[in-house]
């Protein structure tokens, strides 16, 4: 994912309820009021963890999200934390 496309993907979705989902770890998954919300705390708290799929609910349904990309979002809700 380019900066241009995790930018607009925080634009457009930053809002939506997510669900992060743990493979191999006690917790299955974990609930998020936004996307924002959701990646600053895996900017805060996944250090050195391995990452999460993170299914964005939007109307027109479900948007996964994992491995690399998610790394770029993260990045991108980063870049922009104070500007929420």
């Amino acid at each position: 994912m380019t900066t241009d496309a995790a930018f607009d993907t925080l634009k457009q979705h930053g809002s939506a309820e997510c669900t992060a989902e743990f493979f191999m770890s006690g917790t299955p998954a974990k609930s998020f009021g936004t996307l924002r919300e959701c990646l600053l705390n895996f900017a805060d708290d996944l250090k050195g963890e391995p990452l999460p799929t993170v299914r964005v609910h939007t109307d027109r349904g479900d948007i996964a999200i994992n491995g690399p990309e998610l790394e770029d979002l993260i990045a991108a809700a980063k870049a922009t934390r104070a500007a929420w």
